[in-house]
């Protein structure tokens, strides 16, 4: 009696979270994170722009992150990659150039990893209560300039992968390795509406 009744519970539970999530999920707006970034200012930056012109555009960054966190097989401290939130006040070529010169690399392939910059500025965060979110990175090379501009729309807290709805970078040949001057741009007109505008 007393199992079945605590069954009963936590079946109960479970229908009213399902229940929150859903009505959040089916009501909630876009974050206002986003509202700052119009689709009209995102087609603005461009391939070969610098930090500081994106920064012009549509403002600063909410987290950055860099390196790519290479590792010998028997690393035995690995060295964590720079992942840091940004305010107003935030120096974002400081923050990145002081992460590089540190010296202390914790193995060969670390080294390796660390003596070219790659860098991405992140602009969104999930809103795994929304019925459906943007994200939104841009991607440096190692002259602070833009390599790529990619978002994605995902679908609440079980979307995984979500769906690429805007891309603009440099080609690569998979063959040499290097990167063509030709552009790659996809863009989904209705998704990439939907979220920014």
């Amino acid at each position: 009696m007393y199992k079945s009744n605590n069954n009963k519970i936590t079946k109960n539970i479970y229908y009213v979270l399902f229940i929150t999530i859903f009505i959040f999920q089916s009501c909630s707006k876009r974050p206002d994170s986003f509202e700052r970034i119009t689709g009209n200012k995102l087609k603005q930056i461009k391939l070969g722009m610098t930090l500081e012109n994106v920064i012009s555009n549509i403002g600063k960054p909410i987290k950055i992150n860099a390196s790519r966190t290479l590792h010998d097989g028997n690393c035995k401290n690995p060295r964590l990659g720079l992942e840091k939130e940004i305010n107003s006040t935030s120096d974002i070529r400081n923050i990145i150039d002081s992460y590089y010169k540190d010296k202390k690399y914790c193995c060969d392939g670390n080294k390796e990893d660390l003596k070219e910059k790659v860098i991405t500025l992140q602009y969104t965060k999930p809103n795994y209560l929304s019925k459906k979110y943007p994200m939104l990175w841009i991607h440096l090379d190692d002259n602070y300039k833009v390599n790529c501009v990619y978002a994605k729309e995902y679908s609440g807290f079980l979307d995984f992968d979500g769906f690429e709805i805007y891309s603009l970078s440099w080609e690569f040949d998979l063959k040499t390795k290097t990167q063509k001057n030709n552009v790659d741009y996809f863009i989904d007109n209705e998704k990439f509406n939907e979220c920014f505008n």
